[in-house]
């Protein structure tokens, strides 16, 4: 009976033990904000206006939660487009340049953000670079929940039921495009008309250095091919 008792202390000794630390360990800051970041995901896709206000007022964001938000944005894009059923597959998989689209995925949102955030400091934008970062990253949360959704569903699909692929489909760029707008409003603080006022520069802006970019780059290549036809003649010269 002694000897009972005693393996009963050490077991609860143990338990105990063990549930402190997990006390502790939950109690962490780093925890703690990861347990905060979480709920922000899910808070965004029914309360943004406060998720926008807790992100640049309250700071419960990090860089890190956005940037892994963005990576996960990626990896179900991706998924996507392997994973989507033949009847509503888009993509060409034979040319699909995985490299070439991952550029282009994560490119246009970082062109998105920059572009937001400079045409803000021309017209009284209060949001900071940081404050857009994060919030494009919970705005953009119905896309990385519906899309894998679709993926799978559209392999159950048939041709005569593909209006409920559209729906899905449509919902998932509506909602995502929907808390992009509330975004831009709340981290600058714009009344209606500043609002749209953003909106239009801020595409404008993307299509103007999408240009620049592709004038430097048609440039650049001019520029080597000269320099390699130079090269050449010396060589055949010489």
């Amino acid at each position: 009976m002694v000897l009972l008792i005693g393996q009963l202390y050490q077991w609860l000794k143990k338990r105990i033990l063990v549930m402190d630390f997990a006390q502790g360990w939950l109690q962490h800051p780093k925890v703690k904000t990861l347990q905060q970041d979480y709920r922000l995901t899910q808070h965004v896709l029914f309360h943004p206006l406060d998720t926008y206000q807790d992100i640049k007022h309250l700071k419960q964001s990090s860089w890190w939660m956005a940037t892994l938000l963005y990576g996960l944005l990626l990896m179900v894009s991706i998924f996507e487009i392997y994973a989507t059923g033949f009847i509503f597959q888009t993509v060409n998989l034979n040319t699909f340049n995985l490299l070439i689209y991952t550029f282009t995925f994560l490119g246009s949102i970082g062109l998105f953000v920059f572009s937001n955030y400079l045409v803000a400091t021309i017209t009284n934008g209060e949001g900071f670079f940081k404050d857009v970062y994060l919030a494009t990253a919970h705005a953009l949360m119905p896309y990385l929940i519906l899309t894998p959704i679709l993926a799978v569903l559209s392999n159950g699909l048939t041709y005569n039921e593909s209006i409920v692929y559209q729906l899905l489909d449509g919902l998932r760029y509506a909602w995502s495009g929907l808390l992009i707008v509330l975004m831009i409003k709340e981290i600058h603080n714009y009344d209606v008309k500043a609002l749209i006022q953003n909106i239009l520069l801020t595409l404008f802006t993307m299509m103007m250095l999408v240009l620049i970019g592709l004038l430097l780059y048609a440039l650049g290549a001019q520029v080597v091919n000269y320099i390699e036809g130079i090269i050449q003649e010396v060589l055949l010269r010489g």
